[in-house]
């Protein structure tokens, strides 16, 4: 795969020698194979702890909460007791016969199990709810869909602290029979209780993303997640999740608000994926200022009618580059547009009597400043800007 540098401005960026984008490897969790749909309880451990340099660093704070746990219940650690309290449970499995539901399943958080171990109580564990899935070769797998911070807590403590075989273990489980994949992932992401390790914003995109690959769902906000997906994999892009320690890579978009926001109308993300990758073959991540300015900008567009295609988001990119030369800096950009607006501000308010002057606020009507800011920019290099009412006077002598 090719390897991530820095550039000027401190991003990671790709060395493209080996043709290989972060993104398109990174997409690849999309695709509907085994490989990508089932895991053995360890492999998805191994797995957690090897997305990031941070995340290898879990592994000693997981053996800390184990030590944690074998001092506050010192009881627990014979494996006899512990099991014990599961023994009169009507519905148990072996736990090596179990595997992940990697699809249906998220990212485990890490930190949430090690507080589970430190803080265990026997009588909160719930039952894996596991059901038997068939791979497109015929093959029956007993996988988990729901519990597997459960199952990878009860595993951590069956090998490390009891030394225990996965063969030798019997753990509380509800075989699911003749449930869909469809009523599976309905069922895990309507659940919120207590105790659980809730699906976040990006999860759900990920879920809707799922059932559309997976089993063809019809349903509107699935539709749209997966059409705003195919934005993103066109141009070497993805949605970042932080449990992948990944926030940091070639083409994450790491501000995920407006993207998930279904007030804006999908082709805003098109043209703003489009725009990532015309500024810079989307070889950095994209966070902060510069996701909320532009989709502000192509949000307008829309809203004013106007007709985008990929040359009119490469022209706009071109003119983005002059921020540094090179590529576009939201930081840089924003201090540019403060300064400029903080010295018309001034100017104005200091013809007014001092008793009717107010004072400067550098933060408010941010989406506002901006839009005036970078369509002064494009429309000095005579391109077309959506229809809006300047929030202060821009002169070409005060443009990039």
């Amino acid at each position: 795969m090719a390897n991530p540098m820095k550039n000027a401005m401190g991003f990671l960026v790709m060395d493209n020698s080996s043709g290989v984008h972060y993104a398109q490897q990174r997409n690849k969790i999309f695709e509907n194979t085994v490989e990508n749909t089932v895991s053995s309880i360890n492999d998805r451990i191994e797995y957690v702890y090897n997305l990031s340099e941070s995340n290898q660093r879990l592994r000693s704070t997981m053996e800390d909460s184990i030590l944690e746990f074998e001092m506050k219940q010192p009881e627990m650690t014979n494996p006899d007791v512990f099991w014990g309290k599961f023994k009169n449970l009507s519905k148990s499995g072996l736990m090596s016969s179990v595997m992940i539901h990697t699809r249906l399943q998220r990212i485990p958080t890490m930190e949430a199990i090690q507080k589970y171990i430190r803080d265990f109580c026997w009588y909160k564990v719930q039952p894996i709810k596991v059901f038997v899935w068939k791979d497109p070769e015929g093959k029956e797998h007993l996988v988990c869909w729901d519990g597997q911070h459960t199952l990878i807590m009860l595993y951590l403590i069956a090998t490390q602290v009891h030394k225990l075989n996965p063969n030798e273990v019997e753990i509380p489980m509800t075989v699911l029979e003749g449930i869909t994949i469809e009523e599976a992932r309905d069922a895990l992401m309507s659940e919120n209780g207590e105790g659980r390790t809730l699906f976040d914003t990006v999860d759900m995109h990920e879920q809707y993303v799922y059932a559309v690959r997976d089993t063809n769902s019809q349903v509107k906000i699935h539709l749209l997640s997966e059409k705003k997906q195919q934005y993103l994999e066109e141009n070497m892009m993805f949605l970042a999740n932080p449990r992948r320690g990944e926030t940091d890579k070639p083409g994450a978009l790491t501000r995920v608000e407006e993207f998930l926001d279904v007030s804006y109308p999908h082709e805003v993300t098109k043209y703003f994926a489009e725009w990532c990758y015309s500024l810079n073959e989307s070889k950095r991540p994209f966070s902060g200022v510069e996701v909320a300015c532009m989709y502000n900008f192509f949000n307008e567009c829309v809203r004013s009618g106007m007709t985008i295609d990929r040359r009119y988001v490469k022209q706009v990119a071109m003119v983005c580059r002059d921020v540094t030369g090179t590529d576009f800096d939201g930081s840089a950009f924003w201090e540019r547009v403060k300064k400029v607006y903080a010295d018309y501000f001034y100017r104005t308010q200091a013809a007014l009597p001092e008793d009717q002057r107010s004072r400067i606020s550098n933060e408010g009507a941010k989406d506002a400043k901006m839009l005036t800011f970078l369509c002064a920019m494009l429309e000095a290099k005579g391109i077309d800007v959506p229809d809006y009412n300047p929030y202060f006077p821009v002169s070409k002598q005060v443009l990039f």
